[in-house]
């Protein structure tokens, strides 16, 4: 009996593997070029591994297949693309506002939120909060940023040591100062233990789950009408992975994108770019609301370290691999070193 009841069960699995695999969706899904899977497991097995591995495999998969490829994860197909005309067919169609069932996973920490938030609810959410994101309120922020700006490059001249072991770490702690005095309207300077408290869990919640972020590498949305991709059909129902990364570095808008080479992003260089050809805020109808926020924040607080500082790096990006979590991130804790300027030590 027991054997018969497993035998069953095998059956049912094989057929279920067959229907998703080969059925109509199946096939439109298996013209679109990808690594080869196997039966049941799809390609789980070429993603195992840390966290800088699947990194690693994902950016050898985008290079190989660039700028559309394909994924099983067992019965579930995932359509990766990097091509700006793919990305725009999809984000700045407002049928395709869902986010891919994966964002439920989110939730426990952060709630329904923007980022993770159903179509419908996201609609509202986005149209009550919009306002307090217009440029009158931000300007209203810029004292506070000014202030965390000077107390870090304050903290810098006071230390003995020019070199800070851990950037990400340090610049953090004032960042969020800013963030909970301005967006939620307290302060956590002079709260000692709290602060500290608050600062760990934080992090601790981006180590914990090990997933892109909405904003770090990847989007994920869920198709609601076909949609036309290159020279293929995706069908309704795919997780559809939009590859940040991927896109912002794309050679074919971005010539030698690894280089740091600020003049790319002149008035007269963006003229004529591709608008969906770098969205590091996302885009379209479900971009980061913060982004605005986000960009006087650092340019703010920048402004003082640059104005004070010569940055000098210990280490340099190309030996710093990146790994896959809540945001990209790199897999060691960058150093850099902050040269007082002549006159200000």
């Amino acid at each position: 009996m027991l054997i018969a009841v497993m035998l069953l069960i095998i059956f049912i699995i094989f057929v279920f593997n067959s229907y998703m695999h080969y059925g109509k969706k199946g096939r439109l899904i298996n013209l679109i070029p990808g690594p080869p899977g196997y039966p049941i497991v799809g390609n789980a097995f070429e993603i195992l591994g840390s966290r800088k591995e699947q990194w690693d495999i994902l950016i050898e998969l985008t290079n190989r297949y660039h700028p559309i490829y394909k994924l099983w994860a067992s019965y579930y197909p995932v359509i990766m693309i990097s091509h700006p005309d793919d990305v725009e067919t999809i984000l700045s169609n407002m049928k395709h506002l869902e986010k891919s069932k994966l964002y439920d996973f989110l939730r426990p920490w952060i709630g329904s939120g923007l980022a993770t938030s159903k179509a419908v609810k996201w609609y509202s959410q986005r149209k009550t909060l919009t306002p307090t994101f217009h440029f009158n309120i931000l300007q209203q922020f810029v004292d506070v940023f000014v202030q965390e700006g000077e107390n870090m490059t304050k903290i810098l001249k006071n230390s003995k040591d020019t070199v800070v072991n851990d950037v990400l770490s340090f610049v953090s702690e004032y960042t969020l100062n800013a963030i909970c005095e301005t967006a939620m309207g307290t302060s956590l300077r002079n709260n000692g233990s709290f602060q500290q408290q608050y600062r760990e869990a934080i992090f601790r919640i981006t180590e914990i789950i090990t997933y892109s972020d909405v904003r770090g590498a990847y989007q994920m949305n869920t198709l609601k009408p076909f949609a036309p991709l290159e020279t293929y059909l995706v069908p309704v129902g795919t997780i559809l992975q939009i590859n940040i990364y991927g896109v912002n570095r794309n050679p074919n808008f971005w010539p030698n994108p690894e280089v740091f080479h600020p003049n790319r992003f002149l008035p007269e260089k963006n003229r004529n770019r591709h608008p969906y050809s770098y969205i590091t805020f996302s885009a379209g109808p479900r971009n980061c609301i913060g982004q605005r926020f986000a960009m006087l924040e650092m340019k703010t607080m920048i402004a003082s370290l640059v104005h004070n500082f010569y940055l000098e790096p210990v280490d340099y990006l190309k030996n710093l691999p990146l790994q896959l979590g809540l945001i990209l991130r790199l897999s060691h804790p960058l150093r850099i070193k902050f040269v007082p300027l002549k006159g200000e030590r």
